[in-house]
């Protein structure tokens, strides 16, 4: 499904380069993957496992398996039509994402944002506060639809600095991401 697709990459973004011309940078970046450990507090509710999230142009592919192969799920398609497939053999279309997930789960994940969040940017259909971290001009921490995102550390990807560790907070659920591996474009 997210094969074959032309992509144009984004100009280098380094530590010497502004916050105004990282985000515009990065924003325009539409085919990257990402694989990592990923862990999930929602009260009661939690689990951790590795993942693997691939995104080309609007397509999400983001795939968890919890430990040991046990627990896993896969969410993807584009920002219409979002599916979920899970280890069990069960599968279904997701047209309101957050509202969904909490329904069926009792949490959910802002995914349209986390598409942009996961690059260490803002969101940018929707309002923000960003607090920077002056000397690398990278966001340090993040506030926008009810969430807040702080970011724990970048590495040197492609000539891009792409975040290593971020903690997502919000409606009661901690999500704590791990970056192992960034691949950006083919």
């Amino acid at each position: 499904m997210l094969a074959g697709c032309v992509t144009t990459r984004p100009a280098t973004v380094t530590s010497t380069t502004p916050w105004a011309a990282r985000r515009d940078a990065l924003t325009k970046l539409d085919d990257w993957q990402l694989e990592g450990r990923i862990g999930l507090n929602a009260g009661r509710e939690g689990g951790s496992g590795t993942f693997t999230w691939q995104q080309v142009r609007d397509g999400l592919d983001f795939r968890f398996r919890g430990p040991l192969g046990a627990g896993g799920f896969r969410i993807y398609g584009d920002d219409d039509h979002l599916r979920v497939k899970t280890t069990e053999g069960e599968e279904f279309e997701l047209v309101d994402p957050e509202r969904e997930l909490r329904e069926r789960y009792g949490w959910s994940v802002p995914l349209r944002s986390m598409r942009y969040w996961m690059l260490g940017i803002p969101d940018p259909n929707g309002e923000a506060a960003e607090t920077l971290d002056d000397a690398q001009q990278t966001l340090a921490l993040l506030q926008q639809n009810g969430w807040t995102v702080e970011y724990g550390g970048y590495d040197e990807t492609a000539g891009m600095l792409l975040p290593r560790k971020l903690t997502m907070e919000g409606n009661g659920i901690r999500v704590r991401v791990v970056v192992e591996h960034w691949q950006i474009g083919d």
